[in-house]
């Protein structure tokens, strides 16, 4: 487990008759949780596993969980790579996704015309900023790296022994799901406000704040 900061890091050796087999899982921080090791943390990973990932997982596509994968591609390509695990929702084939990616990309630009029409505290601009500027890592991580066969994952998904080649690796899929009721649940209900203005909301310019004060 690397120490990134505000982020996940983790690099799994597993034993095998072969010898070690090294997974990846997650390579991001958030730009205001950087303490500076990221790019030490790639090179020291790539060192760690020999050159060879016989499996890299981004678990979803936030920047603290897959920002290192666009900020030291070079270093990523240096690594071979034999297979990408992506989940279902960043398939560029998949009616679901896209349409699922289409609000997200929606709401995203409403809260950045928002933000640029009004000031908005650290902590709202925090989160917006989870779900932007991903692109590069998206890209590397959807070409399979250097050499990874890609692959999306939903909740439910099993694969009970030899996963990726690995003898005796079982994998259970815990999410996201596919079901739209429980897709559903993570949207706010619309009576609720989770960035609003400060106060009671009706003075012009006020900064946004995350979460409603009262």
């Amino acid at each position: 487990m690397y120490r990134v900061g505000f982020g996940d890091c983790f690099l799994v050796t597993l034993p095998t008759d072969a010898g070690k087999t090294h997974i990846l899982i997650d390579c991001g921080v958030h730009s205001r949780g950087n303490v500076g090791t990221l790019k030490k943390t790639v090179e020291n990973l790539a060192l760690e596993c020999e050159g060879h990932l016989a499996l890299v997982v981004a678990t979803h596509a936030h920047q603290d969980h897959i920002s290192g994968f666009g900020l030291h591609a070079d270093i990523f390509k240096t690594v071979r790579v034999d297979h990408v695990w992506l989940p279902w929702t960043e398939d560029g084939e998949d009616k679901q996704a896209i349409g699922l990616r289409r609000l997200r990309d929606g709401m995203t630009a409403a809260l950045a015309s928002r933000f640029a029409a009004a000031p908005a505290s650290l902590s709202a601009k925090a989160v917006f900023e989870l779900a932007t500027g991903n692109a590069a890592a998206l890209d590397l991580l959807k070409a399979g790296i250097n050499g990874g066969a890609v692959r999306y994952l939903a909740g439910g998904d099993r694969i009970d022994e030899n996963a990726v080649g690995i003898p005796g690796l079982g994998v259970r899929v815990l999410g996201p799901p596919r079901d739209t009721s429980l897709l559903g649940r993570m949207a706010p209900p619309s009576s609720d406000r989770f960035l609003r203005t400060a106060g009671d909301g009706a003075a012009a310019g006020g900064p946004v704040q995350l979460f409603s004060r009262n």
